[in-house]
């Protein structure tokens, strides 16, 4: 009985930071962004895939507008993804860094 319950233990604490890492995402500015921009998508898929996926599908939607970002967010983008020197570009020039 006592590894049964160290196991029903453990699925509930991975379940508990599963969700925390969600409510993280969903916090986000980029989550924000997403949502404006494509909110059926997110809402069909926020429960069916897991985390990782979630940032996936969050940065292509916001990938596919990059246009319509402001500059604070594309900035954001450039550091996520490693751009150097991104906060001297110019909103133009991060675009086609991110691209």
């Amino acid at each position: 009985m006592g590894q049964r319950l160290e196991d029903i233990r453990k699925s509930v604490h991975e379940h508990y930071l599963s969700w925390r890492n969600r409510d993280r995402i969903v916090q986000s500015e980029l989550f924000q962004l997403a949502w404006e921009k494509d909110k059926d998508k997110l809402v069909t898929s926020l429960y069916v895939i897991d985390s990782s996926k979630l940032r996936r599908l969050i940065r292509e939607i916001v990938f596919n507008n990059l246009e319509d970002c402001s500059l604070r967010i594309l900035i954001e983008l450039a550091k996520q993804k490693g751009v150097k020197n991104y906060s001297r570009l110019s909103k133009t020039q991060l675009i086609a860094e991110l691209r």
